[in-house]
Protein backbone atom coordinates (compact mmCIF):
# COMPACT_ATOMS: atom_id res chain seq x y z
CA UNK A 1 0.00 0.00 0.00
CA UNK A 2 1.34 3.23 -0.86
CA UNK A 3 1.95 5.77 1.71
CA UNK A 4 0.77 9.18 1.48
CA UNK A 5 2.32 12.24 1.38
CA UNK A 6 1.92 14.80 3.81
CA UNK A 7 -0.88 16.78 3.50
CA UNK A 8 -0.75 20.59 2.26
CA UNK A 9 -3.69 22.54 2.66
CA UNK A 10 -3.93 25.82 -0.11
CA UNK A 11 -6.77 27.59 -0.64
CA UNK A 12 -7.70 31.02 -2.29
CA UNK A 13 -6.63 32.26 1.56
CA UNK A 14 -3.63 30.25 1.87
CA UNK A 15 -4.90 28.32 5.14
CA UNK A 16 -3.18 26.78 7.14
CA UNK A 17 -1.21 23.60 6.21
CA UNK A 18 -3.28 20.38 6.72
CA UNK A 19 -3.66 18.28 3.80
CA UNK A 20 -2.29 18.97 0.04
CA UNK A 21 -5.61 20.36 -1.07
CA UNK A 22 -5.53 22.77 -4.41
CA UNK A 23 -7.58 25.03 -5.71
CA UNK A 24 -7.89 24.57 -9.11
CA UNK A 25 -8.31 28.30 -10.63
CA UNK A 26 -9.26 27.18 -14.21
CA UNK A 27 -9.57 24.68 -16.68
CA UNK A 28 -5.97 25.22 -18.14
CA UNK A 29 -3.46 23.82 -15.59
CA UNK A 30 -0.56 25.62 -15.55
CA UNK A 31 2.78 24.08 -14.29
CA UNK A 32 2.62 24.75 -10.28
CA UNK A 33 5.09 23.31 -7.34
CA UNK A 34 3.08 21.70 -4.37
CA UNK A 35 3.97 24.02 -2.45
CA UNK A 36 3.05 28.12 -2.45
CA UNK A 37 6.19 29.36 -3.85
CA UNK A 38 7.02 31.96 -6.09
CA UNK A 39 3.99 33.72 -5.74
CA UNK A 40 4.14 37.65 -6.03
CA UNK A 41 2.33 40.20 -4.43
CA UNK A 42 2.00 40.36 -0.45
CA UNK A 43 2.85 36.87 2.10
CA UNK A 44 -0.77 35.57 2.23
CA UNK A 45 -2.40 37.10 -0.76
CA UNK A 46 -4.94 35.05 -2.48
CA UNK A 47 -3.64 33.13 -5.41
CA UNK A 48 -6.01 32.63 -8.40
CA UNK A 49 -10.41 33.06 -8.33
CA UNK A 50 -12.63 32.28 -4.96
CA UNK A 51 -13.73 28.77 -5.67
CA UNK A 52 -16.81 26.77 -4.28
CA UNK A 53 -14.95 23.47 -4.44
CA UNK A 54 -12.16 21.86 -2.72
CA UNK A 55 -9.69 19.88 -4.84
CA UNK A 56 -7.58 16.74 -3.53
CA UNK A 57 -4.33 15.00 -5.58
CA UNK A 58 -4.29 11.99 -5.97
CA UNK A 59 -0.92 11.18 -5.04
CA UNK A 60 -1.38 12.40 -1.33
CA UNK A 61 -4.12 10.27 -0.89
CA UNK A 62 -4.51 7.00 0.70
CA UNK A 63 -4.39 3.96 -1.95
CA UNK A 64 -3.22 0.65 -2.42
CA UNK A 65 -2.49 1.52 -6.87
CA UNK A 66 0.47 3.32 -7.89
CA UNK A 67 2.83 6.65 -7.46
CA UNK A 68 3.48 7.50 -11.07
CA UNK A 69 5.72 10.54 -11.65
CA UNK A 70 6.99 13.10 -11.76
CA UNK A 71 7.56 13.29 -15.56
CA UNK A 72 8.05 15.89 -17.62
CA UNK A 73 8.79 13.77 -20.75
CA UNK A 74 6.00 14.56 -23.96
CA UNK A 75 3.57 11.76 -24.20
CA UNK A 76 3.84 10.18 -20.52
CA UNK A 77 0.62 10.50 -18.47
CA UNK A 78 2.58 11.75 -15.55
CA UNK A 79 3.68 14.79 -17.82
CA UNK A 80 0.07 15.73 -17.99
CA UNK A 81 -0.97 15.38 -14.86
CA UNK A 82 -0.92 18.16 -11.92
CA UNK A 83 2.06 18.61 -10.31
CA UNK A 84 3.46 15.99 -12.99
CA UNK A 85 2.44 12.86 -10.76
CA UNK A 86 -0.85 10.84 -10.41
CA UNK A 87 -1.77 7.56 -9.24
CA UNK A 88 -2.69 3.94 -11.20
CA UNK A 89 -5.72 1.75 -10.25
CA UNK A 90 -5.54 -1.48 -11.35
CA UNK A 91 -8.77 -3.34 -11.56
CA UNK A 92 -10.19 -3.71 -8.09
CA UNK A 93 -7.42 -1.07 -6.41
CA UNK A 94 -9.14 1.99 -4.70
CA UNK A 95 -8.17 5.48 -3.40
CA UNK A 96 -9.20 7.39 -0.75
CA UNK A 97 -10.02 10.99 -0.13
CA UNK A 98 -11.14 12.62 3.30
CA UNK A 99 -13.31 15.47 2.78
CA UNK A 100 -12.07 18.30 4.55
CA UNK A 101 -15.34 20.39 3.75
CA UNK A 102 -19.07 18.92 3.45
CA UNK A 103 -19.63 17.78 0.08
CA UNK A 104 -22.47 16.68 -2.36
CA UNK A 105 -21.11 16.50 -5.47
CA UNK A 106 -17.62 15.02 -7.16
CA UNK A 107 -15.46 16.00 -10.34
CA UNK A 108 -12.86 13.83 -10.96
CA UNK A 109 -10.10 13.74 -13.39
CA UNK A 110 -8.74 10.41 -14.95
CA UNK A 111 -7.34 8.72 -17.59
CA UNK A 112 -8.01 5.27 -19.22
CA UNK A 113 -6.95 3.11 -21.80
CA UNK A 114 -8.13 4.69 -25.23
CA UNK A 115 -10.81 1.99 -26.10
CA UNK A 116 -14.18 0.74 -24.41
CA UNK A 117 -16.25 2.43 -21.66
CA UNK A 118 -15.09 1.59 -17.63
CA UNK A 119 -16.42 2.95 -14.66
CA UNK A 120 -15.70 4.05 -11.19
CA UNK A 121 -17.34 2.64 -7.96
CA UNK A 122 -17.50 5.40 -5.25
CA UNK A 123 -18.40 4.97 -1.92
CA UNK A 124 -18.67 6.55 1.29
CA UNK A 125 -18.02 5.22 5.13
CA UNK A 126 -19.14 2.26 3.54
CA UNK A 127 -21.56 2.73 2.09
CA UNK A 128 -22.40 2.83 -1.67
CA UNK A 129 -22.65 6.55 -3.50
CA UNK A 130 -23.74 7.13 -7.60
CA UNK A 131 -20.80 5.08 -9.79
CA UNK A 132 -19.01 7.54 -12.32
CA UNK A 133 -19.03 5.96 -16.18
CA UNK A 134 -15.42 7.07 -17.85
CA UNK A 135 -14.91 7.51 -21.63
CA UNK A 136 -11.75 8.28 -23.53
CA UNK A 137 -14.09 9.68 -26.62
CA UNK A 138 -12.61 13.06 -25.67
CA UNK A 139 -9.19 12.11 -24.90
CA UNK A 140 -5.89 10.21 -26.69
CA UNK A 141 -5.02 12.59 -29.57
CA UNK A 142 -2.17 11.65 -32.41
CA UNK A 143 0.14 12.84 -34.42
CA UNK A 144 1.04 16.64 -34.75
CA UNK A 145 -0.98 20.04 -34.72
CA UNK A 146 -4.38 19.75 -35.34
CA UNK A 147 -3.99 16.38 -33.94
CA UNK A 148 -5.84 13.34 -35.49
CA UNK A 149 -7.68 10.40 -34.63
CA UNK A 150 -5.21 7.69 -36.32
CA UNK A 151 -3.15 5.86 -33.96
CA UNK A 152 -1.09 4.67 -36.19
CA UNK A 153 0.74 8.21 -36.55
CA UNK A 154 2.30 8.22 -32.82
CA UNK A 155 2.68 10.76 -30.57
CA UNK A 156 -0.58 9.80 -28.19
CA UNK A 157 -0.87 11.96 -25.74
CA UNK A 158 -3.46 14.46 -23.85
CA UNK A 159 -4.88 11.59 -21.93
CA UNK A 160 -6.82 13.29 -19.10
CA UNK A 161 -10.97 13.79 -18.98
CA UNK A 162 -13.28 14.68 -16.18
CA UNK A 163 -16.21 13.20 -14.98
CA UNK A 164 -18.71 14.63 -12.62
CA UNK A 165 -21.83 13.58 -10.43
CA UNK A 166 -24.07 14.17 -7.50
CA UNK A 167 -23.41 12.11 -4.62
CA UNK A 168 -27.12 12.00 -3.58
CA UNK A 169 -26.61 13.28 -0.39
CA UNK A 170 -24.17 15.94 1.45
CA UNK A 171 -20.76 14.14 3.03
CA UNK A 172 -19.86 15.60 6.29
CA UNK A 173 -16.43 16.60 7.07
CA UNK A 174 -13.85 13.96 7.87
CA UNK A 175 -15.93 11.75 5.93
CA UNK A 176 -13.60 8.97 3.78
CA UNK A 177 -14.58 9.02 0.36
CA UNK A 178 -13.04 5.85 -1.99
CA UNK A 179 -12.90 5.18 -5.73
CA UNK A 180 -12.38 1.44 -6.62
CA UNK A 181 -11.61 1.05 -9.97
CA UNK A 182 -13.17 -1.93 -12.01
CA UNK A 183 -10.52 -1.30 -15.16
CA UNK A 184 -6.62 0.25 -15.36
CA UNK A 185 -7.17 3.97 -14.33
CA UNK A 186 -5.18 6.71 -13.88
CA UNK A 187 -6.51 9.21 -11.30
CA UNK A 188 -5.01 12.64 -11.22
CA UNK A 189 -7.65 14.34 -8.67
CA UNK A 190 -10.75 15.19 -7.62
CA UNK A 191 -12.89 18.25 -6.94
CA UNK A 192 -15.44 18.10 -4.02
CA UNK A 193 -18.07 20.75 -3.32
CA UNK A 194 -21.19 21.33 -1.78
CA UNK A 195 -23.56 22.41 -4.69
CA UNK A 196 -26.24 24.59 -4.03
CA UNK A 197 -30.50 23.96 -4.32
CA UNK A 198 -31.35 24.49 -8.16
CA UNK A 199 -31.61 28.63 -9.16
CA UNK A 200 -34.79 30.02 -10.58
CA UNK A 201 -35.02 32.05 -13.81
CA UNK A 202 -34.08 35.72 -13.88
CA UNK A 203 -36.49 38.03 -14.32
CA UNK A 204 -37.31 38.21 -17.68
CA UNK A 205 -35.25 35.47 -19.47
CA UNK A 206 -37.11 33.11 -21.61
CA UNK A 207 -37.81 29.19 -20.88
CA UNK A 208 -36.11 26.96 -22.89
CA UNK A 209 -38.58 24.40 -22.70
CA UNK A 210 -41.12 27.10 -23.71
CA UNK A 211 -39.51 26.49 -27.57
CA UNK A 212 -39.60 22.45 -27.28
CA UNK A 213 -36.61 22.01 -25.56
CA UNK A 214 -36.90 18.40 -23.99
CA UNK A 215 -35.37 18.42 -20.11
CA UNK A 216 -35.51 14.39 -20.50
CA UNK A 217 -32.86 14.03 -22.76
CA UNK A 218 -35.05 11.72 -24.94
CA UNK A 219 -35.38 14.24 -28.03
CA UNK A 220 -32.89 16.06 -29.90
CA UNK A 221 -33.38 20.13 -28.25
CA UNK A 222 -30.81 21.81 -30.26
CA UNK A 223 -32.94 23.55 -33.06
CA UNK A 224 -35.69 24.38 -30.08
CA UNK A 225 -32.72 25.98 -27.89
CA UNK A 226 -31.60 28.01 -30.80
CA UNK A 227 -34.93 28.84 -31.51
CA UNK A 228 -34.93 30.32 -27.61
CA UNK A 229 -31.49 31.87 -28.54
CA UNK A 230 -32.61 33.83 -31.38
CA UNK A 231 -35.66 35.09 -29.65
CA UNK A 232 -33.76 36.39 -26.90
CA UNK A 233 -31.89 38.04 -28.78
CA UNK A 234 -34.53 39.85 -30.29
CA UNK A 235 -36.09 40.26 -26.86
CA UNK A 236 -33.09 41.53 -25.62
CA UNK A 237 -33.04 39.14 -22.92
CA UNK A 238 -31.68 35.44 -22.27
CA UNK A 239 -32.39 32.07 -22.07
CA UNK A 240 -33.33 29.63 -19.47
CA UNK A 241 -32.60 26.02 -19.29
CA UNK A 242 -34.83 24.46 -16.35
CA UNK A 243 -33.16 20.90 -14.05
CA UNK A 244 -32.72 18.38 -16.61
CA UNK A 245 -30.56 17.14 -19.48
CA UNK A 246 -30.62 18.38 -22.77
CA UNK A 247 -29.39 16.47 -25.72
CA UNK A 248 -27.74 18.92 -28.27
CA UNK A 249 -26.39 17.36 -31.94
CA UNK A 250 -25.58 20.49 -33.14
CA UNK A 251 -23.83 24.15 -32.67
CA UNK A 252 -25.46 26.37 -30.77
CA UNK A 253 -24.92 30.50 -31.90
CA UNK A 254 -24.79 32.30 -29.33
CA UNK A 255 -24.33 36.32 -30.11
CA UNK A 256 -25.04 38.69 -27.36
CA UNK A 257 -27.34 36.84 -25.22
CA UNK A 258 -26.67 35.09 -21.78
CA UNK A 259 -27.76 31.39 -21.35
CA UNK A 260 -28.10 30.55 -17.61
CA UNK A 261 -29.04 27.36 -16.19
CA UNK A 262 -30.66 25.42 -12.79
CA UNK A 263 -27.21 24.90 -11.97
CA UNK A 264 -24.25 22.54 -11.30
CA UNK A 265 -25.97 18.66 -11.71
CA UNK A 266 -29.20 19.84 -12.25
CA UNK A 267 -29.12 21.55 -15.84
CA UNK A 268 -26.67 20.01 -18.75
CA UNK A 269 -26.18 20.02 -22.47
CA UNK A 270 -25.21 16.69 -23.91
CA UNK A 271 -24.78 14.91 -27.67
CA UNK A 272 -24.35 11.45 -28.29
CA UNK A 273 -20.58 10.44 -29.58
CA UNK A 274 -21.65 9.79 -32.87
CA UNK A 275 -22.91 13.34 -32.90
CA UNK A 276 -20.29 15.04 -32.51
CA UNK A 277 -17.38 12.97 -33.98
CA UNK A 278 -19.39 10.52 -36.69
CA UNK A 279 -16.57 11.89 -39.45
CA UNK A 280 -13.80 10.29 -37.39
CA UNK A 281 -12.49 7.22 -38.88
CA UNK A 282 -12.24 3.76 -36.91
CA UNK A 283 -8.79 3.16 -35.46
CA UNK A 284 -6.16 0.92 -36.57
CA UNK A 285 -6.61 -2.91 -34.80
CA UNK A 286 -3.90 -4.05 -31.99
CA UNK A 287 -4.53 -7.26 -29.73
CA UNK A 288 -3.79 -5.23 -26.47
CA UNK A 289 -2.68 -1.91 -24.87
CA UNK A 290 -0.20 -0.93 -22.38
CA UNK A 291 0.26 2.20 -20.39
CA UNK A 292 2.72 4.27 -22.10
CA UNK A 293 5.84 5.06 -19.76
CA UNK A 294 8.29 6.50 -22.69
CA UNK A 295 7.74 8.57 -25.89
CA UNK A 296 8.82 5.30 -27.65
CA UNK A 297 6.33 3.26 -26.21
CA UNK A 298 3.34 5.75 -27.03
CA UNK A 299 3.78 5.27 -30.63
CA UNK A 300 1.83 2.27 -30.85
CA UNK A 301 -1.50 1.28 -32.77
CA UNK A 302 -4.18 -0.81 -31.16
CA UNK A 303 -7.75 -2.12 -31.19
CA UNK A 304 -10.86 0.16 -30.68
CA UNK A 305 -13.32 2.03 -32.58
CA UNK A 306 -14.09 4.61 -30.31
CA UNK A 307 -14.32 8.15 -32.02
CA UNK A 308 -12.82 10.73 -30.60
CA UNK A 309 -13.23 14.31 -31.01
CA UNK A 310 -11.46 17.48 -30.02
CA UNK A 311 -14.24 19.00 -28.06
CA UNK A 312 -13.28 20.00 -24.79
CA UNK A 313 -16.05 20.45 -21.60
CA UNK A 314 -16.54 23.87 -21.08
CA UNK A 315 -17.33 24.43 -25.01
CA UNK A 316 -21.09 25.46 -25.19
CA UNK A 317 -21.14 24.84 -29.02
CA UNK A 318 -19.84 21.26 -28.86
CA UNK A 319 -21.99 19.62 -26.60
CA UNK A 320 -20.52 16.17 -25.10
CA UNK A 321 -21.87 12.79 -23.85
CA UNK A 322 -22.55 12.37 -20.71
CA UNK A 323 -24.26 9.54 -17.77
CA UNK A 324 -25.12 12.40 -15.30
CA UNK A 325 -25.44 15.68 -15.32
CA UNK A 326 -22.22 17.75 -14.03
CA UNK A 327 -21.06 18.90 -10.61
CA UNK A 328 -20.42 22.24 -12.58
CA UNK A 329 -22.41 24.09 -15.55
Amino acid sequence: MATPAPYLLRTAHHETQQCRVRRRRSRCRPLRHPLVRGRRGPPGAAAGAHVNFTEYEAESARTNGSLIGPSYAFTTIAAEATGRRAVRLAAGQWLDFTLLKAANAVDIRYSIADGPDAALHLSAGGHALPDVTLTAAYSHYYGNYPFTNNATEGGEHHYFDDVRTLLGRTLAAGTTVRLKATAATVIDLADLEKVAAPAVSPAGYLDATAYGADPTGAADSGAAIQAAIDAAAAAHTGVWLPSGTYTVTRQLVVDQVSVRGAGPGTACCTAPVSASSASRPARAARPAYTWPTSPSSARRPYATTRPRTAASAGRWAAARPSTTCGSRT
